[in-house]
């Protein structure tokens, strides 16, 4: 059996959501860390320019890329790494799925947390240590 996967939001955006044989679910498949988050940079400290994006900025968007990214940091993770993270504001909470794997999918350890949204990236790094401990020393040894 062969198979290709694809953004699903890639093909709702060309009109061919039809095509679809199947769409998983994040409890089935965790997405890589920030996966699918549009971010626009700015120069740190331009406050003219930070007024003109605040209205396009997504707060919940924000919190939730800022634990899958401290997650990833934790895990001196890029984006060779076989890395999974989710992380969803639910009002002041916020939930964490992450999951590492060895580079042939055989080994894999996740966790499952929440906590207050304003301590994602505290969040983000505690399931990444935890991971990294569980995991052990020599986990992350062929990750080349």
């Amino acid at each position: 059996m062969q198979g290709t996967f694809l953004a699903h939001a890639g093909l709702q955006r060309l009109g061919m959501e039809d095509v679809a044989t199947e769409v998983l679910s994040v409890r089935d498949f965790l997405p890589a860390p920030a996966q699918g988050a549009i971010c626009i940079e700015q120069r740190s400290g331009d406050a003219r320019i930070g007024a003109l994006l605040a209205p396009v900025n997504d707060d919940d968007t924000t919190v939730a890329v800022s634990c899958e990214r401290a997650f990833l940091a934790a895990l001196d993770g890029s984006c060779r790494t076989p890395i999974a993270a989710y992380a969803r504001c639910f009002n002041e909470r916020i939930s964490f799925s992450g999951m590492i794997l060895t580079p042939d999918g055989v080994t894999a350890h996740d966790i499952v947390t929440d906590g207050m949204r304003g301590e994602a990236e505290k969040l983000g790094r505690f399931a990444g240590e935890t991971l990294k401990k569980r995991a052990g020393p020599g986990f992350f040894e062929d990750w080349t």
